[in-house]
């Protein structure tokens, strides 16, 4: 994978298989924090009430979906420092 060594993945010598096998756990996990975040954001439009909210999702959805991510980053990050909770 990749002509340059020295640099990320290339540099610590692994296996094309051991490369993918990686590349495949940030994938999945990428999947997962945009399900989240998808959840999150879904939940906040079916759910607004106060009026500033709606004013939120009416001019800045664009920030609201920021937001979604960053609550999902958050959530996963709380999951993960619990010491009950294997990485992979």
């Amino acid at each position: 994978m990749g002509d340059e060594k020295g640099n990320g993945l290339a540099s610590l010598g692994l296996s094309d298989e051991k490369e993918m096998e990686i590349l495949s756990r940030c994938f999945r996990m990428l999947d997962y924090l945009n399900d989240m975040a998808t959840e999150i954001l879904m939940e906040f439009i079916h759910n607004a009430s106060c009026p500033v909210a709606k004013q939120l999702l009416l001019n800045s959805p664009e920030v609201l979906a920021v937001k979604a991510f960053e609550k999902a980053i958050n959530d996963l990050n709380s999951t993960f420092r619990r010491p009950d909770v294997r990485l992979n």
